[in-house]
């Protein structure tokens, strides 16, 4: 029901959140070295993300998935000229697909997948079941998501994913 309805969701952890004050609301300044901003978005289906979305000042822009509408390779040459538009605002860009993403998925070669799809991100670091090291932290990146019936890097949830994301 959750899924249907994400405002039940988000009332069902709430309160296990926790919420920080922007040092810069007390005066402090953003300090590069000290502090390192994520910016993560997922979902975006192919929008224009430049119109469509404000996207705050970051040192890490992190996409978790579902970048195209329906997984076609113009889509994925889109999203990849737009994560082109933010070298100069994130200096570390990191993509994973998602369950849309299928052109992305070598599990799907009926959805128009090839070899060379995975070189079409080349304005970011495209990880698939794979980590980066980003200024000292580890980030790992899986496409794989809970089996959402017939969609890119399904598994099951339990033992499936858990052997992807270990």
């Amino acid at each position: 029901e959750m899924s249907v309805h994400p405002d039940l969701a988000w009332e069902k952890i709430k309160p296990t959140q926790v919420f920080l004050d922007d040092p810069r609301k007390k005066g402090k300044a953003y300090d590069p070295t000290t502090n390192i901003r994520f910016v993560c978005m997922s979902d975006t289906h192919n929008r224009p993300l430049r119109n469509h979305y404000f996207i705050p000042p970051g040192d890490v822009y992190l996409h978790a998935g579902d970048f195209t509408k329906t997984g076609i390779v113009e889509d994925v040459k889109s999203f990849n000229s737009f994560l082109g538009q933010l070298s100069q605002q994130f200096p570390v860009r990191i993509v994973t697909a998602g369950n849309r993403d299928q052109c992305m998925d070598p599990n799907l070669p009926d959805f128009n997948f090839k070899e060379e799809n995975l070189d079409l991100i080349t304005n970011a670091n495209y990880l698939i079941n794979a980590s980066i090291d980003v200024y000292g932290y580890k980030v790992y990146a899986s496409p794989c998501s809970p089996d959402l019936h017939f969609r890119s890097e399904e598994r099951r949830v339990g033992k499936e994913c858990r052997s992807r994301w270990s």
